[in-house]
């Protein structure tokens, strides 16, 4: 796909993991996603709060499973059959992110940093690294060590 000018740009060919929140397509740079899993199995943590599923086995490593639709109010806890992680790796924490669609990873040339105060999904603005335009849909890309850090 190619995107499209939206407001003030950087300039760059970057790769990105897209998926729904919702109705809404997001991205995440690929280089801050270490893998994506189909999850078998996700264990409860008992009195954890409603957005983190449990912990789940990926590749010997006990990683935490957050659902962002669950913690921004757009569904309730309850997980659908085919459940994948994307499994992201930031400098503070390694925790996987709850979809159920399969991802894909696209390239986009420009990033806006002029957030609209009108999206399909009200983001914390810390949240949103940029915006960018790729056919007719304009999607957030998400900074995921600000969440992280927002989720306490």
């Amino acid at each position: 796909m190619m995107s499209q000018v939206v407001g003030t740009t950087s300039s760059f060919e970057e790769q990105f993991v897209t998926f729904k929140i919702g109705k809404t397509l997001v991205a995440i740079k690929l280089s801050e996603v270490e893998t994506i899993k189909l999850i078998e199995e996700i264990i409860p943590i008992p009195r954890s709060p409603n957005h983190v599923l449990g912990i789940a086995n990926i590749e010997n490593s006990i990683i935490p499973i957050i659902d962002l639709e669950v913690l921004l109010h757009l569904r309730k806890r309850g997980m659908k059959t085919n459940a994948i992680a994307i499994i992201i790796s930031i400098e503070a924490a390694v925790f996987g992110l709850y979809t159920y669609e399969l991802p894909k990873v696209i390239s986009l040339e420009e990033l806006s940093t002029v957030i609209p105060k009108e999206l399909s999904i009200d983001f914390p603005s810390e949240w949103i690294l940029g915006l960018s335009k790729a056919g007719d849909s304009t999607i957030p890309v998400l900074n995921p060590e600000k969440f992280w850090i927002g989720l306490g």
